[in-house]
This record gives structure tokens, C-alpha cells and sequence, in this order.
């Protein structure tokens, strides 16, 4: 892996290789221009329409030619590689980075892990196009995008179908508007900086966050890391009280069931006594009994959530002489 390629570049993590490809370019023939062709020693113009790699490469190379005279002005040495500085003082800084490309996060190149688009570098589209003017500021050393607003990436944890919230950090000289780069549905922020998801799925996402200097126009742009777990599911919970009564004297309990994280119960209650019977509120179950008989009986109480859990209990009755 060569060195310029750091993890300080949002999107980059940790590669073991050096990774491609570095930048893009509009490489579509169906969206590319027209290009003014002359042969040596002729005036004449042959017009061609240019795309594909055959355009997007000279045009890189032209825009490092011009980034190279600005810089010459300057008395600084040619760009003959300009890796190092598109990666260190341009990828790695937000608001420099954010103002110098634009960033590619929608679309694919197959269906490899890497083959997505997403928010920061990837290997469909490396650090992204160009906006040209504040590019070459970068490169020829004239930048003056220092002032753009600064986010700072983070790693985000929750759990699913738990509401998440958390704001985010952002160092401006101005106030600044948020957006939100691949952010999963369900997922806002508001005009604070507060990032919520109401109902979260779980999975690891890769959002963007753009923040953009009200006054300036200037964007800083950080990558938001968020590991949602799946929900913790406990199972079926039973309240069930002992029953103590008096031979012919009517007999009421209740036995009550929670299901947490559950969407549906099912309870089955057995060693029943003749003569008994129950009413169901909700997931509450009132046992009544009009004329209890003397002895001590045992009922077993199963509820099984759409979950899959079980709970049991065994719910003791006693039943004594008048």
C-alpha cells in the first residue's frame, strides 16, 4: 500500500494494496463533447465526438498541465505525480476535499463488496470528478478553501427498531446547512446538526454528511459509520400468582404476559380444573372459577412469541374447606 493512500481520507479505511482507481471523470460516450481536431501544417478543423477514456484522460493531463504553470508562477516544482498531494493535502482534509471533487456515491461496477459507489473514496470512481477551479487552487498551492467548513467522521452504534440520534461535529466560521450523502430510509438531520433514525434496520451503513457554509457557499463533508446491531429479543414474560380459595366460594386470579420485541403471542394453559374458565384482556387472563372443589391443583401456563421464545410457568392453587 503506497503511503499517500491513508486512512485519513474519508471512505478509505484500511487497504492492504494500493487501491484504484484514484479520481474520475465523465467517461460516458453518450454525455461526452465535442473535440476540435487539426492536423500538422493544416488550418482546417475536423470536429469529433469525443468520450470514454479518450477523453477523460486528456483532460486530466490537461487540467495537472495547468495545476504545473500556476505552480511554475509560483516557483514551485512540477506535479509529476500528483498522487501525494491529492490524497494528502486535498482527500485528507474535509472542507479542501469537499470543494476540489465531487463526489461519486450512487451507482456500481458489478456486484463485488467494492464495487459500489458510496460516500468518500471508492474504487468505482476513487476520490471523484473534479471542480476544477477550487482543484487547481489546491494543487498549484494558491488553495484558499481552508475556511470551509470542517466535519469530523465518526463511528455510530446502535440497535435495530431502537430510535438512534446523535449530532454531528462540525467546526465553520459560518452557520452551515446539513445533507445527507446514502443515508438508509427513515434516516433525517435537522437544521442542528442532529442526525435521527426512527426506526433503525440493522447493518453496517456508510452515510455521508455535508455541511455547507451559509455565506461562502464552501461544503465540508465527513463519513458517518454506523454499526446496527440486531435487537436483543428476551422472550415471553409470565405473572402468574399463586390462587388460594375456599371450597364453594367463587375463585378469581389473573395471570398476566409481556412479549417484548414481539409482533405476536400464543399462550396455551393446561391441568385446567373442571369448572373453571378464563376471559382474555389484551394479554391479560382473569381464571374464574364459581364453585372451586378442595384440593390443590397445579395449572401450566406456555406462551410462545412470534420470535420463536417460550416461557412457562406452573401456577399453584389451593383450595381449602369451608
Amino acid at each position: 500500500m503506497p503511503g499517500y493512500q491513508t486512512a485519513a481520507v474519508p471512505g478509505m479505511g484500511s487497504v492492504a494494496r494500493r487501491s484504484v482507481a484514484d479520481v474520475a471523470f465523465n467517461a460516458d460516450p453518450s454525455t461526452g463533447q465535442y473535440v476540435a481536431v487539426m492536423s500538422p501544417g493544416s488550418s482546417a478543423i475536423n470536429w469529433l465526438s469525443v468520450g470514454g477514456t479518450s477523453l477523460s484522460t486528456p483532460q486530466w493531463a490537461g487540467l495537472v498541465a495547468m495545476a504545473n504553470a500556476q505552480r511554475s508562477l509560483a516557483a514551485k516544482p512540477a506535479l509529476g505525480a500528483p498522487h501525494a498531494v491529492l490524497y494528502g493535502q486535498v482527500g485528507a482534509v474535509p472542507g479542501t476535499y469537499a470543494a476540489a471533487f465531487a463526489d461519486i456515491n450512487k451507482g456500481a461496477n458489478g456486484s463485488c463488496s467494492g464495487c459500489a459507489a458510496k460516500a468518500g473514496y471508492d474504487t468505482p470512481s476513487g476520490l471523484g470528478t473534479p471542480n476544477v477551479n477550487a482543484l487547481l487552487s489546491a494543487l498549484s498551492g494558491t488553495s484558499t478553501v481552508s475556511a470551509a467548513p470542517v466535519v469530523s467522521s465518526a463511528n455510530v452504534s446502535g440497535t435495530a427498531g431502537t430510535a438512534l440520534s446523535f449530532t454531528v461535529s462540525v467546526v465553520a466560521p459560518n452557520p452551515v446547512t446539513y445533507t445527507l450523502i446514502a443515508a438508509p430510509s427513515g434516516m433525517a438531520i435537522g437544521t442542528t446538526g442532529v442526525v435521527s433514525w426512527a426506526k433503525p434496520v440493522a447493518g453496517t451503513y456508510s452515510v455521508g454528511v455535508v455541511a455547507k457554509d451559509a455565506k461562502t457557499g464552501l461544503t465540508g463533508q465527513g463519513v458517518y459509520t454506523l454499526q446496527i446491531g440486531a435487537a436483543t429479543v428476551s422472550g415471553p414474560v409470565i405473572t402468574a400468582p399463586a390462587m388460594t380459595g375456599v371450597a364453594g366460594k367463587k375463585l378469581v386470579g389473573t395471570i398476566s404476559i409481556s412479549a417484548p420485541g414481539a409482533t405476536g403471542l400464543s399462550v396455551s394453559i393446561s391441568g385446567v380444573p373442571s369448572g373453571m374458565g378464563f376471559s382474555v384482556s389484551g394479554l391479560a387472563f382473569t381464571a374464574t372459577w364459581a364453585s372451586p372443589v378442595v384440593g390443590a391443583y397445579s395449572l401450566k401456563v406456555v406462551a410462545v412469541d412470534s420470535n420463536g421464545k417460550t416461557a412457562s410457568a406452573n401456577v399453584p392453587i389451593t383450595i381449602t374447606a369451608k
